[in-house]
This record gives C-alpha cells, sequence and structure tokens, in this order.
C-alpha cells in the first residue's frame, strides 16, 4: 500500500513513465491517471536457439528464481505431492528441480523431505550458466501470484522451453493472442507456448502437467512453434529508450 502511495507520487512528478508490461501499462493509466511507454526488457543475446530437445528420457519440470511466497513454490509441490501419491511421478519418470535462493529455502526444503518427495524433487540454489538447464529440461513451471514479465520466462522462450503458468496477466501477455480477461480460465487454457492454469487450485496445475505429460505431439508442435517465435525480447528494444530520452524536452 505504501509502496503504490509513493508510486502516485513519484509518477506523476515524472517528465515520461516507462513500463516493461501490457499489465503495467493499464495500471498506470488507470491508477495514476498518465501516458506511458511500453518496452520489453531484452534477452541479451545476438540471436535465438535453435536447439530442440524433443526426446528426453526423464521429463524433467523446472521452476525458477527467488524463494519467496510471491513466486508459490510450496502450490507447486501440493500438486507435485499429488502426483506422486498417484504412482504418477514414477510411472511417467517426472522430475521437478527448483532453482533460487530466499527466505523460503528452508520452508521448501522441510516440505519436500516431510512429504516423501526427495526421489522426484530437488532444491538447488543459483547454477553460473543456466543454458543447460533450460535445453535439457521438459518444462518450465510457476504458480507466481503476480509478475510483471520473468525474466526465466524470456529466458524459457529463447530456448524452447514451454511454459506452464498461474493465470497472472504476464502469461496472457506472452500469448501471441493477448487476452484481456485473464479470469476466463477454469482449469487450464493451451496456448501458443505452453498452458496457462486457474490458481484458485493446485488441481488445475495437476491437469496442466498431466496435459503436457500426455499429449506428445501437442508438445512437440510448442516446442517447434517457439522455435519459429519471433521474440519481443530483443536487443533493439535498447533504442527505444534513447527515442524516449531525445523526445523529452527539459
Amino acid at each position: 500500500i505504501l509502496h503504490k502511495f509513493i508510486q502516485k507520487i513519484l509518477y506523476k512528478l515524472a517528465d515520461e513513465i516507462i513500463v516493461i508490461s501490457k499489465d503495467l501499462k493499464d495500471y498506470v493509466s488507470k491508477d495514476i491517471k498518465r501516458q506511458s511507454t511500453l518496452i520489453y526488457n531484452p534477452l541479451i543475446t545476438t540471436k535465438k536457439n535453435n536447439k530442440l530437445n524433443l526426446h528426453s528420457k526423464d521429463k524433467k519440470f523446472i521452476c525458477i528464481g527467488t524463494l519467496t511466497k510471491r513466486k508459490n513454490h510450496i502450490f507447486i509441490l501440493k500438486a507435485f505431492k499429488k502426483l506422486n501419491e498417484m504412482g504418477y511421478l514414477k510411472k511417467n519418470k517426472i522430475l521437478l528441480e527448483i532453482i533460487g535462493e530466499g527466505k523460503q529455502f528452508n520452508n521448501i526444503s522441510n516440505y519436500i523431505k516431510k512429504n516423501n518427495l526427495s526421489e522426484s524433487v530437488s532444491i538447488k540454489k543459483n547454477y553460473d550458466n543456466l543454458e543447460n538447464i533450460y535445453i535439457n529440461s521438459f518444462c518450465l513451471v510457476s504458480a507466481s501470484l503476480l509478475e510483471g514479465i520473468p525474466n526465466v520466462f524470456v529466458e524459457s522462450l529463447y530456448y524452447n522451453l514451454p511454459i506452464i503458468s498461474s493465470n497472472i496477466p504476464a502469461a496472457f501477455e506472452l500469448s501471441d493472442s493477448y487476452i484481456n480477461n485473464n479470469d476466463n480460465i477454469n482449469d487450464y487454457a493451451l496456448v501458443d507456448y505452453g498452458l496457462i492454469f486457474n490458481k484458485s487450485s493446485n488441481n488445475n496445475l495437476l491437469k496442466a502437467i498431466d496435459y503436457l505429460v500426455s499429449n506428445n505431439e501437442q508438445y512437440n508442435k510448442i516446442k517447434l512453434n517457439l522455435k519459429n517465435k519471433k521474440s519481443k525480447f530483443l536487443m533493439e528494444n535498447n533504442l527505444k529508450y534513447l527515442n524516449v530520452i531525445n523526445s523529452i524536452n527539459i
């Protein structure tokens, strides 16, 4: 609440407001009553990765990011707990690797141990180089309560890695068919880069995981689509900052 109060004061004093997502642009327009310029954060690379790993022995899901309550890791673990109790994880050779550091590290570690998930779920601190992790994983999974456009989503798209995301505004914005009403999902919905699930229940995440695991043809179609998908997150985006700066009359 305090953060938003300070925002409203500072934003009204700004000569120009730059935002990194459509959701933030809508927020500035409706709440701050100001116009803003949308510039997507670029991925620092020269060309798109074209490696495709369509046939992996294990289906490794990854969850990357700071270990905070906002990232909602326990929500994901509850879904995996149910899948484990069904024998689904072992049957389908499914693994989950949580990568990150933060205040919730011990809480997440303890949940994994107490719920007999250690054979299928691991938690590790950040790697220096995540390239091999992205390339050799089956899917990125996120249950975040709120995000802008996470860097891990941008990186996943670069490495042609499908994403299963909670129904936060950023999840819809990443899709080529942008939908303003992000509540219009009962359980999960198929999009061009993966699946979006309704975070009202971890059963919806469970269903989304099962869909992707059980539909190999659709999974490969998503991977190929990502390979051919034009990125919104280009280095050239930085040039737009210069245009905005040059347009300001101080």
